[in-house]
């Protein structure tokens, strides 16, 4: 049985990061990974169903836990390009979830069910990286929000995306002229900046 029935959303959110385990070199939960929880947690309580989920930019692999415990898919596959970070990865997610190194999608096949994208959405200028180079360089390439985008509309017939309102790309609109509508949304302010999280359905497949 999901816990979701005998928990409420606050406790299973909490309970899932407190299970997450990270190196230095892995960006750790924050208030983009609790905005996806949170949106993961609703599409649950929906009783939305998803056989096959992909999980780009996993990181620690916080957002995989949650479609695995919330979800429960038949198939999930957790992707980042940072050696770190799939290594935490796979120390925090269940030995039935696949867990690659890839630079996004450009490892897997087919489509899926679901596509559940963090992204690093926020230009980076810091110089000091004690970790080859896979910190700074990720958040430094403002193209991968757009690829990011572009790639998971390709696969995907529903996708999950977080993205800021500092972010260098409209997502939404991505999204929406790539075939997708947008079906929930979840929001949070922290001073200058929002956090979104959004879900957003196929409506059409470009040909």
């Amino acid at each position: 049985m999901i816990e979701k029935k005998d928990k409420s959303g606050s406790n299973i959110i909490e309970d899932i990061i407190e299970k997450i385990e990270y190196s230095d070199c892995t960006y750790p939960p924050s208030d983009d990974s609790l905005l996806g929880i949170s949106l993961i947690l609703e599409l649950a309580k929906r009783q939305y169903k998803f056989s096959k989920v992909l999980d780009l930019c996993t990181g620690t692999g916080v957002l995989a836990l949650a479609a695995h415990r919330l979800l429960d898919p038949d198939l999930l596959v957790a992707v980042d390009i940072s050696p770190y970070a799939v290594e935490d990865a796979k120390r925090n997610l269940p030995g039935n979830v696949l867990v690659i190194r890839c630079n996004l999608a450009e490892c897997t096949r087919g489509t899926w069910d679901l596509v559940i994208v963090n992204p690093p959405y926020l230009p980076f200028t810091d110089d000091v990286d004690n970790c080859d180079g896979f910190l700074v360089n990720t958040w430094r390439d403002t193209g991968v929000l757009r690829r990011a985008c572009l790639q998971s509309a390709n696969i995907a017939d529903s996708v999950l995306f977080i993205y800021s309102s500092l972010s260098p790309l409209d997502v939404e609109e991505c999204l929406s002229s790539r075939g997708f509508n947008i079906k929930l949304k979840l929001a949070r302010g922290f001073f200058m900046e929002k956090i979104y999280a959004v879900y957003a359905e196929r409506t059409f497949r470009e040909t």
